[in-house]
């Protein structure tokens, strides 16, 4: 792999040459590396740019990273060393060949067979003991999952990344709480409330897996499978497998029960109820049970002088027409750019998923679903795609390039300083293009699934484009996407189930968004993402007129139909929804005789196709509030309806990228609740998925 694709090729972090990527996790990356003193290869993970930034992550992560460096286990993966260099925060492994627990459930899958019950008992027990130690030092990994187990060509079963790992004694070091289909109830709720035994749920679901083929929770949706782990039971391992004696199925169903205390007390208990169940006869001394001599100590050196900081290896290359000027923003995915496409000679928007996940077939996918969702639609309040195409190795999709604002950011600047909302004259016709965008959608058979005000752009002229079709669910073929949605804006259903959505769906969110318009708060909020979704499942949102005693009870009553726990009893139609609105903010003006319409003038859009320019400018940082922002300075205010039809936008980031460093600082806020967000958004992006 050359360093056009990965910054950290070739670079030298202290002793040690990076040489190639080895995988991809929620936390950073692993590459392989090189030893430059003892001449040995060594597995090198970098913790990404989110975690890099928070100064007391960074201390307690190398506190303990040395402190497990310290350990010597034969089934955890042995830490050489930790550090930072060029701002960077990284530590060295051990490296060892071999393949994952994954890639083996995979071959077997493949082969139509379930792992052999002795393996499966190895595997098992190595992980029981590996896990007992780790607890008896007052740390919990918080990530077992099949991914993080590695097994070596001489039968050696070692778990690896610690980088979730929770020490009892200091609490949780992360907001990062694990990986959703092995993800223990308790800290499903919230991250800082596991236990040792929430390890153990994790390996109890892993050996379902082995013994039936399937997790006991499978959604494409992490959120909906975390909820799941948390309100319902696993299915009987028998029915997936009915080989399986009672007894066996008795000691999943024990290992997988809600309240740790339920659970098994350590893993050696577990793994020992286990082969008695299988009734398999006593192990045979493996090599899991070989304590191999420790490494090398590894040589502390001080890092080298920071190179120049290096310029993005795509800028100046082509991609079929697209010329790539200008890094516009970046994702936990992807990257969007400035192009220009050099047979039109106009400029575009080059969204490029990155390397790593060039070769990861769900995510290519996703990304291939958007360009198809954005390919369906014709519409001037939605963004428009160019192309869909692969050039140079690299999947990429071309878009067009407009000037604009977030709708937070829109609203800020339209809000009088003196004033707790935006008058209607400015509200009305954003909510009115928002809602004929959605309409249209849905009739064409497309759910958005992740409709946000980090999702809805405005032009200067007051034109509103709804972004991010990452998520959208085309209804003929059902869900297929990973990633859920922002949970602030997730209707009950989706929570649930992201199969379950449906266009009310799209409405819930658009009712989320103007409560907090109305009342400068969300409806649900909490420290942790699950804990915000199980709200919208069970909790019903405090009346709007407790944040705001000036809004008119039509009003409260209107913003709670919108977020109705069932579809049916909210607004049938974005139409609907907005004439409702309407009545209410103007109810003295004229309503409207016919459907609302979307379409404009042929010359119009032509004139629009000539004028427009320019990408979106500006974007709202995390922490900023829909309303009760100071006036911004500002031209003359928007007119009702928009008259122009710039170009669309592209779609914004997953909630997990991190795009601070191209946020401008935020505004000022009064009294209101900030706006939520999982990612700061670049200014002058699209939104890299």
């Amino acid at each position: 792999m050359s360093s056009l694709h990965d910054e950290f090729i070739n670079r030298q972090l202290g002793n040690f040459r990076i040489e190639r990527p080895l995988g991809r996790g929620g936390m950073g990356r692993v590459y392989l590396g090189w030893d430059l003193t003892l001449e040995r290869h060594v597995a090198i993970k970098i913790i990404a740019s989110r975690y890099q930034d928070d100064a007391a992550y960074a201390q307690r992560f190398l506190q303990e990273a040395r402190a497990i460096a310290a350990w010597d286990h034969p089934n955890i993966v042995r830490i050489l060393s930790a550090g930072e260099a060029e701002d960077v925060l990284y530590y060295v492994m051990e490296y060892l060949p071999g393949e994952t627990l994954r890639a083996r459930l995979l071959d077997y899958a493949t082969q139509g067979t379930l792992m052999p019950h002795e393996e499966v008992l190895r595997i098992g027990e190595a992980l029981a003991s590996a896990l007992d130690y780790a607890h008896e030092r007052g740390v919990i990994h918080r990530d077992v999952k099949p991914e993080n187990v590695l097994l070596t060509p001489e039968g050696r079963t070692v778990l690896t990344d610690f980088g979730l790992a929770l020490n009892i004694r200091h609490g949780s070091q992360g907001e990062v709480f694990g990986t959703a289909h092995y993800m223990a109830p308790e800290q499903a709720r919230r991250s800082s409330q596991a236990v040792p035994q929430s390890d153990l749920y994790s390996l109890g679901v892993m050996l379902y897996e082995m013994l039936t083929g399937a997790v006991p929770f499978d959604d494409p949706s992490p959120t909906t499978v975390a909820v799941q782990h948390l309100t319902l039971p696993p299915p009987s391992p028998r029915t997936l497998n009915p080989a399986l004696n009672q007894q066996t199925e008795s000691v999943l169903l024990r290992a997988l029960q809600k309240a740790p205390t339920d659970r098994y007390p350590n893993g050696a208990t577990l793994m020992q109820a286990l082969r008695e169940a299988l009734q398999a006869p006593s192990p045979f001394t493996s090599a899991q049970n070989v304590i191999l001599p420790p490494p090398p100590a590894a040589i502390q050196t001080t890092p080298p002088p920071p190179p120049p900081p290096e310029a993005d290896p795509l800028i100046g290359q082509q991609l079929d027409e697209y010329r790539i000027e200008a890094l516009r923003g970046k994702g936990g995915m992807a990257r969007v750019y400035r192009g220009y496409d050099t047979r039109l000679q106009r400029p575009a928007a080059i969204k490029v998923i990155d390397f790593p996940f060039q070769q990861h077939a769900d995510y290519l996918r996703r990304f291939e679903r958007e360009a198809q969702a954005i390919s369906k639609l014709d519409h001037p309040n939605i963004v428009q795609l160019y192309r869909y195409g692969q050039s140079n190795g690299l999947f990429y999709i071309a878009m067009q390039y407009v000037e604009g604002v977030e709708l937070s950011e829109y609203l800020a600047r339209h809000t009088p300083a003196d004033k707790r909302m935006p008058p209607p004259e400015v509200l009305l016709p954003i909510v009115r293009q928002i809602c004929e965008a959605l309409d249209y959608m849905h009739k064409r058979g497309i759910i958005h699934r992740d409709l946000s005000p980090a999702n809805i752009m405005v032009t200067p002229e007051g034109h509103v484009m709804l972004t991010d079709f990452g998520l959208a669910l085309l209804t003929s073929v059902g869900t297929q996407g990973e990633i859920f949605g922002s949970p602030h804006y997730l209707a009950p259903e989706q929570a649930v189930s992201s199969a379950n959505a449906v266009p009310q769906s799209d409405l819930y969110a658009l009712g989320v968004i103007l409560y907090q318009v109305f009342t400068g708060h969300l409806p649900f909020e909490a420290d942790e993402p699950m804990e915000v979704a199980l709200q919208h499942i069970s909790q019903n949102p405090l009346p709007p007129r407790s944040f705001n005693p000036d809004l008119p009870e039509a009003l409260e009553t209107f913003l709670l139909r919108t977020l109705a726990k069932e579809p049916e009893s909210r607004y049938p139609n974005g139409q609907a929804l907005y004439e409702a609105l309407e009545a209410i903010l103007q109810p003295d003006a004229p309503r409207r005789r016919k459907r609302l319409s979307w379409r404009v003038p042929v010359s119009v859009l032509l004139i629009a196709l000539i004028t427009a320019g320019g990408w979106f400018l500006g974007t709202t940082p995390r922490g900023r509030a829909l309303i009760g922002l100071p006036r911004l300075p500002q031209g003359s205010p928007p007119p009702a309806t928009s008259t122009t039809t710039p170009l669309p936008v592209a779609a914004r980031p997953q909630e997990t990228a991190t795009l601070a460093a191209f946020s401008p600082s935020p505004l000022p806020t009064h009294t209101v609740s900030p706006l939520p967000s999982a990612t700061a958004r670049p200014t002058s992006t699209p939104s890299p998925t």
